[in-house]
């Protein structure tokens, strides 16, 4: 699934701008060692899109991101900003982080301790050597935008970990940087903050007319945030688009298990008789050859509790979500989450009976790779 991956629904950008890719990564490989952190990517990201990076932890996606910043250089392939490369694995060609028109916010905020907030912001500007007037402009303009200009005076010591954040974001903002970076930004954050926070960035984002490229693992993040996601796996992307694409046609189980809230169902099965069977249960008529192995999906709402249902479950969970309840159990080892509007009366540890539909949402063949069905 490594193949080229664009989208074709840039969104709008400011009359005078590029209409070109504002980034775009082409074989892009690093390896330490025998092992590929990541392995050839190729991506195009229009300008102003707000890019997410997504998946498990060591699939990737910081080692790409620092490589855009210019912290570590690929050993294969190319990265080219807005046209230009700043970076070569085949050429050797290193574009310095500081001449690359990208700013980045490490999930640490690293700021200076022995700093007050404006000067911390305007740390860059006095290393690009502006003036000191600017320099003070500048610096007002960003504190202003994050709405902490009241903070200017105070040390990062002296202020919460959701300001701090604040401050390194605007010190990010100070040169005016075409492409803004996050390192997974929100992970310090407690649950309540972490969700004014995206909108505040989402909002940022739009009021710079920057394109953003962010990191995370967190798949309710991605989904809010995007205008596109990149889901990451092994080093590679498995399948680029935007959050709509991915949870609508989602290109390999692992995607389909991967994003949603909750993520599909994804079940192991094998064709007899013309059917759908999975340890003996008939999960209905299927088009595919006797003896083909598949990987079913369902989503959650479409599956019911149902006494008379084929599946039987064991109850490990139940929650509830936005008006709704989740009910989890586990069959032959899979994980499977109904959706229902009253909550269940299934006893944890107890067992229940689901009813899935004639048709699964979408057939997978045992490698994970979607099967075109119809």
């Amino acid at each position: 699934m490594n193949h080229a991956l664009r989208s074709d629904t840039p969104p709008a950008t400011e009359p005078g701008t590029s209409t070109g890719p504002a980034i775009e990564l082409v074989g892009l490989r690093r390896d330490y060692g025998d092992t590929a952190a990541v392995d050839g990517i190729d991506l195009s990201v229009p300008v102003g899109s707000f890019l997410v990076l997504l998946g498990p932890s060591g699939c990737g996606k910081t080692t790409t991101l620092r490589m855009l910043a210019g912290l570590e250089s690929p050993t294969g392939g190319e990265i080219r900003l807005g046209g230009r490369t700043v970076a070569s694995g085949q050429r050797g060609v290193t574009v310095p982080p500081g001449r690359r028109g990208a700013g980045l916010v490490f999930q640490s905020y690293a700021l200076w301790p022995h700093m007050t907030v404006r000067r911390n912001v305007e740390w860059p500007l006095k290393i690009a050597k502006l003036d000191k007037a600017r320099r003070t402009q500048r610096a007002a303009d960003v504190l202003r935008l994050l709405d902490i200009a009241e903070l200017a005076g105070r040390y990062p010591g002296e202020i919460s970990g959701g300001q701090q954040q604040r401050v390194a974001i605007a010190r990010m903002l100070a040169p005016e940087p075409a492409i803004l970076l996050f390192d997974e930004p929100l992970s310090n954050l407690d649950a309540k903050l972490r969700v004014e926070t995206r909108a505040e960035l989402l909002r940022i984002h739009r009021a710079t007319g920057a394109t953003s490229v962010y990191v995370t693992h967190d798949q309710v993040e991605a989904m809010t945030m995007a205008s596109h996601v990149a889901l990451m796996r092994h080093g590679r992307i498995e399948q680029f688009g935007s959050p709509a694409d991915l949870l609508r046609r989602p290109a390999s189980a692992f995607v389909a298990a991967f994003v949603g809230t909750p993520p599909a169902n994804v079940l192991a099965a094998v064709v007899a008789r013309g059917r759908f069977q999975r340890d003996g249960v008939d999960l209905g008529p299927s088009p595919l050859p006797d003896g083909t192995a598949v990987r079913l999906m369902y989503r959650a709402e479409s599956l019911t509790l149902d006494p008379a249902g084929a599946l039987e479950i064991e109850v490990i969970e139940s929650s509830p979500l936005a008006g709704r309840w989740l009910l989890s159990g586990t069959s032959g080892g899979d994980r499977v989450t109904v959706v229902e509007d009253e909550e269940p009366t299934a006893a944890l540890g107890s067992l229940a009976r689901v009813r899935v539909p004639d048709r699964p949402d979408a057939v997978f063949d045992p490698g994970g790779a979607r099967m075109e069905t119809a």
